[in-house]
């Protein structure tokens, strides 16, 4: 937790790995992190994000108003997406995300 809410710790990579450590300890500590911060991840951030939700799509995720975290999911997506790296970085866990979700944006 004190990793991911430093702003003096500018490592995203390690930052991506403390929230997929928090799904399995945490993961309300992690959705909520995921709520307040979803507009302003960085790639590794929202791709940690698109897995840790895809794995626990299974189970009933008990988050209000998962339907407007997914679109803002999207959204964040589309904006990193516009660079070719980051849509490259970003698709393998975009299309896990997508199989996932899927039915429930429809």
């Amino acid at each position: 937790k004190v990793i991911i809410e430093s702003s003096r710790i500018g490592d995203d990579f390690l930052k991506a790995r403390c929230l997929s450590l928090l799904f399995d300890v945490n993961k309300e500590y992690a959705l909520d992190y995921i709520k307040k911060n979803v507009e302003w991840m960085s790639p590794s951030i929202l791709s940690t994000t698109m897995i840790g939700l895809s794995i626990n799509s299974k189970e009933k995720l008990k988050i209000e108003g998962i339907n407007e975290l997914i679109s803002k999911i999207i959204i964040r997506y589309n904006d990193l997406s516009n660079d070719s790296f980051c849509k490259e970085l970003l698709a393998p866990s975009h299309k896990f995300f997508q199989d996932s979700f899927f039915q429930k944006l429809n």
